[in-house]
């Protein structure tokens, strides 16, 4: 009867523990044991492509600018002035930086599943506005002289950028060698389109003020890849095309896409995990 009841223990004993040994050396010998973990991402998105929409009959508040304080000449300064109504084109061109926070769980030896959102902080186009007219720019000398010295020249300008609004994504990773990992995502996004405007004084563009005038969401397939440094840490890159629809519901100052928008977004960044799985 001891004999037996220590032989059930010592039985028990290795059930219990016999995990904890296969963890061990799945660790010793590079393996990826399964597990919950949390994931950190701080990131650098950067669109590019054309055919974003074209607009006109533009929201006279966001093409009226008051007369700057140094051109009292010309009338009481702060009194407004509304800029003549153009058609401009949103460029896509934009960048933003952004931070994420993802769940995700490991399984089946080197795949992880992952979800999560993004939260866009800061995002400008990178296509801003010009000096003189052009397809995204209206710039207009509101007393006659043109550009000559002594002209006093407002603009507004067309840009596009990265709402800063909560963009979830779900991905998954498959684990190639070590540290490195191929990665294929979803995500819902959107874009806002805003106007600039201000004035062109002594060469140099000077902003009034920033006014959104249309959002619209879009989906991002990604595919890309991770690159571990060590201690749960490690870079990342990944390139996406954007997917919008033909037609969309706009407000009335807005045209439909001249042709379907042909946009692709990169991401580059750093990601920090917390989880039992080995990087």
């Amino acid at each position: 009867m001891w004999f037996m009841s220590k032989l059930k223990l010592l039985m028990l004993f290795m059930l219990v523990f016999s995990p904890l040994k296969i963890y061990s050396q799945n660790n010793d010998k590079g393996g990826y044991p399964t597990g919950f973990g949390l994931e950190f991402r701080f990131t650098t998105d950067f669109a590019t492509g054309k055919n974003l929409e074209q607009y006109y009959n533009i929201p006279a508040e966001a093409r009226t600018i008051p007369i700057h304080k140094d051109d009292g000449w010309l009338g009481t300064p702060g009194t407004p002035v509304t800029l003549s109504d153009s058609t401009l084109e949103a460029s896509a061109s934009s960048y933003n930086f952004g931070l994420s926070v993802a769940g995700q769980y490991s399984f089946a030896s080197r795949m992880i599943i992952r979800g999560g959102a993004q939260f866009n902080t800061f995002s400008r186009s990178m296509k801003g506005p010009t000096q003189g007219m052009s397809d995204n720019t209206v710039s207009e000398s509101i007393n006659g002289y043109g550009r000559e010295e002594g002209s006093s020249i407002m603009y507004y300008s067309l840009g596009s950028k990265f709402s800063r609004t909560i963009s979830p994504f779900g991905e998954l990773e498959l684990r190639i060698g070590e540290r490195s990992g191929f990665l294929i995502g979803f995500a819902k996004r959107q874009r806002a389109i805003y106007v600039q405007n201000g004035y062109d004084r002594y060469n140099s563009l000077e902003t009034y003020s920033f006014h959104t005038i249309d959002k619209k969401s879009y989906n991002l397939p990604y595919v890309g890849f991770k690159v571990g440094l060590g201690h749960g840490t490690g870079v990342l890159f990944n390139v996406g095309y954007e997917l919008h629809r033909n037609k969309i519901d706009v407000p009335d100052f807005l045209k439909e896409f001249v042709e379907k928008p042909q946009v692709w977004d990169m991401t580059f960044g750093l990601y920090y995990v917390l989880s039992k799985t080995k990087h």
